[in-house]
């Protein structure tokens, strides 16, 4: 039938993408980027690429889970998990807890190019890159994309009708195409670079009402209390923040703290070792980027520059995401420990001793339930535990009140709080890290 139309199973364009093939100088990891107008021949010239490369199989041996949450899809540490998702722009605990079919479009297509690129073998073909995606959150993936795939060491051949992601990927090998064949062929020398978009980032002080734009995207909520200095970044002449940065005064009773310092701040004259925190110590309390911008270094960026303009000896920071995430590291903070206390190791105890189900660390009211169920000695236990480490942690450290005899009552409301607290507590401790400048204050 084809020959009635004069025509072969090899036609002109695909002998000269064999061709080229011959002259395609890639390493290991490299990354082969075709770009052209739709019905240029793209996602043909990526196939044949993959059948002269002799790979059998490019496709993704494991398909995500629709009903399983996204930070349960890899079978890796937590640590890598929150890596990887962080990297599609999705480092945030709201959106780990969605299954792939509650994610918007956006999000899903990172998602599923991540996991591809995690699960597929060593050579990964990606077809209509980003094409679904806003030019910032296009750039922002295709960075993040191409530096993980390198990190991996996987080779990735991307086709793409979009011209605005050259720089972002920083390709081996650019294949342009238009409707009248292959038009330009070029090597590119590796280098590492800076995401693009950070160029079109400029980081000023900024305004409380700045967080207020952008707190809903941060998984704590509550408001930071005791703010000295607020930093905000913005994008192009876009005035709402695309980052914000919030110092506070430190918290008069640390543990950690004491040991990093070695007890610098506990003298035992309770005035005097407030003057001296406030002099010389400044909290790192909220760092929230916007998810299109996710992935791409601006926290490390919006940290450094921060830095520059804080006159004291020491930057601390208490924070559950730390645990995922390692940009407190990157930027020079050091993590330091201190010894469980009692009252969360009892907490811990009973837990184990009594089969805490671990739904009930996502919905605090499962701990109530479960204590309701729970026989007469371990419900008092129970109740005693969960109260003692909410007292000592946040009542105490709010009014200073000594620790109660007696529980409150179960009908007081203050109790979903203590459930809720408890199972942040047992999921996860915040980590503390901390930075030192000098050796003298300023």
């Amino acid at each position: 039938m084809l020959a009635a139309f004069g025509l072969s199973s090899h036609t002109s364009i695909e002998k000269e993408i064999v061709a080229l093939t011959d002259d395609l100088i890639i390493g290991a990891d490299g990354i082969i980027l075709a770009t052209g107008p739709s019905g240029s021949g793209k996602s043909s010239i990526t196939r044949i690429i993959l059948d002269e490369l002799l790979v059998i199989d490019n496709t993704c041996a494991i398909g995500p889970c629709d009903r399983t949450p996204i930070i349960e899809q890899w079978p890796a540490p937590p640590e890598t998990r929150a890596a990887m998702l962080a990297a599609a722009g999705l480092g945030d605990p709201f959106s780990w807890t969605k299954t792939p079919k509650q994610l918007s479009d956006g999000q899903r297509h990172r998602f599923e190019l991540f996991h591809k690129l995690y699960y597929g073998s060593s050579v990964v073909l990606v077809d209509n890159f980003c094409e679904a995606l806003d030019q910032v959150t296009a750039q922002a993936v295709a960075w993040s994309f191409a530096r993980t795939a390198r990190r991996l060491g996987k080779l990735v051949i991307i086709a793409t009708t979009r011209n605005d992601l050259l720089r972002s990927i920083r390709p081996d090998c650019h294949i342009k195409t238009t409707h009248e064949g292959i038009a330009q062929v070029r090597h590119h020398r590796r280098r590492a670079s800076a995401s693009p978009l950070q160029q079109r980032i400029t980081i000023r002080q900024g305004e409380y009402d700045d967080w207020k734009r952008i707190r809903h995207h941060h998984y704590a909520g509550d408001d930071p209390r005791c703010i000295t200095n607020i930093l905000t970044a913005t994008i192009d002449k876009d005035p709402s923040p695309a980052g914000v940065l919030i110092f506070a005064s430190p918290k008069l009773r640390c543990a950690e703290r004491n040991i990093a310092t070695q007890n610098r701040f506990n003298t035992g004259n309770q005035k005097l070792n407030a003057c001296l925190l406030n002099r010389e110590v400044r909290t790192l309390s909220r760092i929230v980027i916007r998810p299109d911008l996710r992935g791409i270094g601006l926290s490390k960026r919006m940290i450094r520059h921060a830095m520059r303009q804080l006159h004291v000896m020491y930057v601390e920071c208490i924070a559950a995401m730390s645990e995922y995430h390692s940009f407190l590291q990157q930027v020079g903070f050091v993590r330091y420990e201190a010894p469980e206390t009692p009252a969360l190791g009892e907490l811990r105890k009973w837990s184990r001793e009594t089969q805490l189900p671990p739904e009930a660390l996502t919905r605090p009211t499962r701990i109530i339930e479960h204590l309701a169920l729970s026989s007469d000695r371990q419900r008092r236990r129970g109740r005693r535990a969960i109260w003692q480490l909410y007292h000592h942690q946040i009542v105490n450290k709010r009014t200073r009140k000594p620790t109660p005899t007696r529980v409150p009552n179960p009908c007081d409301p203050r109790w979903i709080d203590a459930a809720a607290f408890a199972a942040r507590r047992l999921d996860t401790t915040p980590a503390y890290w901390l930075k030192k400048f000098c050796t003298e204050s300023s």
